[in-house]
């Protein structure tokens, strides 16, 4: 045990720590030095501005924004160091569902690593490859971790890859993986904002005794996906929704509180064509009950809400309380209902924090993630069996029939609506002061300390 006496007053206690680690023969490259030194600089690569995951760490830790900035870097144009010291580069992966994106991302990937290797390896810079507004297959980190490997990387504390996917091995290879989601994080604090304004205007979010909401569902579905299009036809299907009504509708056909896209926007990848690929998907899904309702939905789409009409970064940060507010249950289509992914996006974030009663039509287990960012899921209040389904077509219809008895028990019993408003109250309370305190130290801090201190994640990081 080294003990350290410090006499003469007109030493530092730092400078106290160098000479007794000299004296014991030891380097003083330590805590005490890290905290002297200036904050380690980070790099973008491929001479991008900013990243995803400096920018939610600048909002989880406003007092440290400063050391959440970054330079541009050409990996191409770099021979040389671009600082002295220990420095970061962070890669964004942005593509890597499009093959020819996809191409190019890793032929970037490969350059930056090749151009680091000397560094990495020796300890003077750090490589994150940060796709955290996505989530990262097994598939992909094995790619990545390929990638590095043949660009000479051996160094097997150096790189870090950052996604929200909570399935994947905390190593491949020489990689770690560490989970951070970008999107949710924004939105939990955009909604945190929403609530805390809300109540300094008057305009909150209310679910009072006297407060009946004038919509059963809320479902807001931007972008076309098919489990979307067989979402709303199982709403149909349930009586949650009615097709026929907004197809007579003498006024532009709609329904409130529900949006989908017509046929004719295509951002997605194989988003049903026409009514006939859509009856198609129906009979693939094993959901030949829903053809019935395909012409009446076909005719009144495109259903658009404000929401449907913004942009993404609108609709993060632009959080709209009267939808909730005038809504019983939010039916949440994710991103995915296919795959290992197990994740949450800013799609249920949004109707948890806000304290909406809400059913996720996702990949399987989407709810844990949910209890993981400490918000109540109104499990004594829906049936979330559906949740652990494993087949995909099923997990929809169930999560889609929670949601009906959920209404048809809200509709039907005082002391149900006492008790979805005590748990509404639960989770807004967190929103505002809990949600971004627990997500800084269970998912930011270590990623936080890594860019700014070069400090071991493994010694931070909460185990799962």
């Amino acid at each position: 045990m080294l003990v350290i006496e410090c006499f003469d007053g007109s030493k530092t206690f730092a400078e106290c720590v160098q000479r007794a680690f000299a004296h014991a023969g030891c380097s003083a490259l330590s805590a005490f030095d890290r905290r002297a030194r200036a904050v380690i600089p980070s790099f973008v690569a491929e001479n991008r501005t900013d990243s995803f995951v400096l920018e939610a760490l600048r909002l989880l830790e406003p007092e440290h924004t400063n050391s959440f900035t970054s330079a541009p870097w050409d990996s191409s144009r770099t021979q040389h160091r671009p600082v002295q010291g220990l420095y970061n580069v962070i890669f964004n992966l942005l593509h890597v569902h499009h093959p020819e994106s996809s191409l190019e991302e890793f032929d970037a990937l490969r350059r930056c690593c090749t151009s680091l290797a000397h560094d990495l390896n020796s300890g003077l810079a750090r490589l994150m490859v940060d796709r955290s507004h996505e989530p990262l297959t097994p598939f992909t980190l094995r790619a990545i971790d390929t990638i590095a490997r043949d660009a000479g990387v051996t160094n097997d504390t150096a790189v870090i890859a950052l996604s929200q996917n909570r399935s994947n091995p905390r190593r491949t290879g020489i990689l770690r993986h560490l989970v951070l989601d970008y999107h949710p994080v924004t939105v939990g604090l955009r909604c945190a904002d929403a609530l805390v304004n809300g109540l300094a205007t008057g305009e909150r979010l209310s679910l009072s005794d006297d407060h009946r909401p004038n919509f059963d569902v809320l479902c807001m579905n931007s972008a076309p996906r098919p489990h979307r299009y067989l979402t709303v036809l199982a709403l149909a299907k349930e009586g949650l929704i009615d097709l026929v009504a907004a197809r007579t509708c003498a006024q532009r056909p709609g329904i409130p509180f529900v949006s989908l896209p017509g046929f004719e926007d295509q951002r997605q990848p194989r988003p049903p064509k026409n009514a006939e690929e859509l009856t198609s998907y129906c009979a693939m899904s094993q959901m030949n009950d829903l053809v019935d309702f395909v012409d009446d939905l076909v005719a009144v789409l495109p259903l658009e809400i404000d929401e449907s009409t913004q942009s993404h970064q609108e609709r993060m940060t632009q959080i709209d309380l009267s939808r909730y507010s005038n809504s019983k249950i939010s039916v949440v289509t994710e991103t995915h209902l296919t795959g290992d992914h197990l994740r949450i996006t800013e799609k249920t974030l949004r109707s948890a924090a806000l304290g909406h009663p809400f059913v996720t039509i996702g990949c399987r287990n989407s709810l844990e993630v949910v209890r993981e960012f400490g918000f109540s899921t109104f499990d004594d209040l829906i049936d979330q069996t559906y949740d652990s389904e494993p087949s995909n077509g099923l997990r929809l219809r169930r999560a889609v029939a929670s949601a009906r008895e959920f209404v048809q028990r809200w509709d039907s019993d005082e002391h149900f609506r006492d008790r979805v408003r005590a748990e509404s109250d639960r989770n807004r309370a967190w929103t505002v002061h809990g949600f971004a305190k627990q997500y800084q130290s269970r998912f930011a801090r270590p990623i936080s300390a890594f860019l700014r201190c070069g400090t071991d994640p493994d010694s931070t990081v909460s185990r799962r």
